[in-house]
C-alpha cells in the first residue's frame, strides 16, 4: 500500500474523514430503536384511530352534523392529517437520524407538519371563542351559528395556516438551512422564526387562555345565579313550607362566616306560625315550628351553596385540563423553536428538540379524547359503531 507523501494530501484526508464522521452520526443502539419505534407507533395508531372514529362518527350519526361540531370535524381532519402524513416520516427520521429522502421531500413535509399542527392549534382557538360566544350571547349567537359561518371560520384557519407554513419555500430562510442533505430544518430566519412561532402559538396561546378564563367566569356568574334563585324558592304551601315569595329575602347582604341573615317576609311567615308573634331564635319562647321554619331555610341556603361549588369547581377542572393539556404539549416545543435560532451559544441536545416535537404531537392524539370522547352525545355513537348497540 502506498502512503501519502505530500502533506497537503495527508490534511486532505484527514478533513473529508472528519466531515464524514460529523455528517454520518453513529448508528442507534437496537434497544434505543426498539423502545423508540414502539412508543412512536403506538402514539401514531392512536392518533390516527381516535380521529378517524371521531370522524366516521360525525360522517355517519346525523344528528351530531351541529355547526359547533364541524369545528370539531376540522380539528380532527387536521390532528388526522398529522398522523397520517407528518409522523410516520418524523417517526422515520427520529430512528435513522439522518434525512435521506431528498430537499424537495423535507420541503413537502415541513409544510405539511406546519400546516396541519397550525390548523391544529387554530382550531383549539376557534373552538374556545365558538364556546364563549355561545354562553355569553346565547340569544344571538343561535342566529350567528349557522353552517357557512362556521366554514368560513374553518376556511380562515387553513388558510393562514397555509400562510404560515409556506413562506420559506419562497426563500424566507438561511442559505445554511438547506446546506446539509441529510439533515432537514425549518427555516432559522429570525424574522421567520418570530413571524411563525407568534402567529402559529403565542397569539393562539394567549386567545385561548383569556377566553377559557371569561368563559369560566361568565359559567360561575350562571351557576351563582341558578343557585341563587333556587335557595329562594320553597316548597308548596301545602306542605306547611314557606313560597318563593316567603323566601324572596331570606339572604341578605352583610351575611358573614356563612350566617343566614332572615327577615322580612320569613319573619313575617313566622309570626304567622306563631299566632301572631314575632318569632326570634334568640327568644327563648319561639314556638317549634319558627324553629322547624328557621332551621330549614338556612338547610336549604348551605345545600344549595355546596352545589355551587361543586360546579364551579367541576367547570374549573373542566376547562382547567383543556387548557393545561394544550399548554403541557406546545409550549416546550415553541420555547425551544423561539430560542434556538437566536441563542448560539445555547445547547439544545436532540434529545430534548425530538421529546419537545412529539410532545405536540402527542396533542393530537388527546385531542379526540377531551373534545369529543368526552361528550356523552359522542360517547353514545362510539357505542353504536364501535359494539353496534347505544
Amino acid at each position: 500500500m502506498a502512503f501519502p507523501t505530500n502533506l497537503y494530501t495527508v490534511t486532505e484526508i484527514v478533513n473529508d474523514t472528519l466531515n464524514a464522521t460529523m455528517s454520518e452520526p453513529p448508528p442507534p443502539s437496537l434497544t434505543w430503536a426498539i423502545l423508540t419505534g414502539t412508543s412512536l407507533s403506538i402514539v401514531t395508531l392512536t392518533s390516527i384511530l381516535g380521529n378517524a372514529l371521531v370522524l366516521v362518527t360525525l360522517t355517519v350519526e346525523r344528528h351530531l352534523r351541529t355547526p359547533a361540531n364541524s369545528l370539531i370535524g376540522s380539528l380532527a381532519v387536521a390532528d388526522l392529517l398529522v398522523s397520517l402524513l407528518v409522523m410516520p416520516i418524523s417517526a422515520s427520521y427520529e430512528l435513522t437520524q439522518t434525512w435521506r429522502l431528498g430537499r424537495a421531500m423535507c420541503d413537502i413535509w415541513i409544510i405539511l407538519d406546519v400546516t396541519c399542527c397550525t390548523a391544529s392549534i387554530m382550531s383549539l382557538c376557534i373552538i374556545a371563542l365558538d364556546r364563549y360566544w355561545a354562553i355569553t350571547d346565547a340569544v344571538k349567537y343561535v342566529h350567528k351559528r349557522t353552517p357557512k359561518r362556521m366554514m368560513v371560520m374553518i376556511g380562515v384557519v387553513w388558510l393562514l395556516s397555509l400562510c404560515i407554513s409556506i413562506p420559506p419555500v419562497f426563500g424566507w430562510r438561511k442559505p445554511e438551512d438547506t446546506a446539509d442533505p441529510n439533515n432537514c430544518l425549518i427555516s432559522q430566519d429570525h424574522a421567520y422564526t418570530i413571524f411563525s412561532t407568534f402567529g402559529a402559538f403565542y397569539i393562539p396561546l394567549i386567545i385561548v387562555l383569556a377566553v377559557y378564563y371569561k368563559i369560566f367566569r361568565a359559567a360561575q356568574a350562571r351557576i351563582r345565579k341558578r343557585i341563587n334563585s333556587r335557595a329562594k324558592m320553597g316548597l308548596s304551601q301545602a306542605e306547611g313550607e314557606p313560597t318563593e315569595n316567603h323566601l324572596a329575602d331570606v339572604e341578605r347582604p352583610g351575611a358573614q362566616n356563612g350566617t343566614l341573615q332572615t327577615g322580612g317576609r320569613a319573619m313575617r311567615y313566622s309570626r304567622r306560625l306563631n299566632g301572631g308573634h314575632a318569632a326570634d331564635n334568640n327568644n327563648p319562647g319561639l314556638t317549634p315550628d319558627a324553629v322547624t321554619t328557621t332551621e330549614a331555610l338556612q338547610s336549604r341556603i348551605v345545600t344549595q351553596k355546596k352545589i355551587l361549588f361543586s360546579k364551579e369547581r367541576k367547570a374549573a377542572q373542566t376547562l382547567g385540563v383543556i387548557t393545561g393539556v394544550f399548554v403541557f404539549c406546545w409550549l416546550p416545543f415553541f420555547l425551544v423553536a423561539l430560542i434556538g435560532p437566536f441563542c448560539s451559544h445555547c445547547h439544545i441536545s436532540d434529545v430534548i428538540k425530538s421529546v419537545v416535537l412529539w410532545l405536540g404531537y402527542v396533542n393530537s392524539m388527546v385531542n379526540p379524547f377531551l373534545y369529543a370522547f368526552l361528550n356523552k352525545d359522542f360517547q353514545k355513537s362510539f357505542k353504536k359503531i364501535l359494539f353496534g348497540r347505544r
